[in-house]
């Protein structure tokens, strides 16, 4: 990871948060000069706040607006899916 400065980091929201697997990845890198760019799929949790700690969870990085996606959107109507995915890249840049 440390060869990278720009950082797409997905993840699912279960039952109102992100999975332990996540927290134990995130926890284990250096962010230090990284920018990131959050998305997420989720059945009506939205980010759970998770955009939010992200940015102090990747200490040092800066943390992207983030993108998320009701799973049901994501596994049933992919044109609307690549049309919110299209939004959001072009927002940030």
């Amino acid at each position: 990871m440390s060869q990278y400065d720009f950082i797409y980091l997905g993840f699912p929201i279960w039952w109102g948060d992100a999975p332990m697997p996540m927290y134990t990845a995130i926890e284990s890198l250096d962010w230090n000069g990284k920018t990131v760019a959050p998305f997420n799929t989720h059945a009506g949790s939205g980010d759970a706040g998770m955009f939010s700690k992200l940015r102090s969870l990747c200490a040092g990085a800066t943390v992207l607006e983030g993108l998320s996606i009701a799973g049901t959107v994501a596994q049933n109507d992919r044109e609307e899916a690549k049309a919110e995915v299209d939004t959001w890249l072009s927002e940030i840049g």
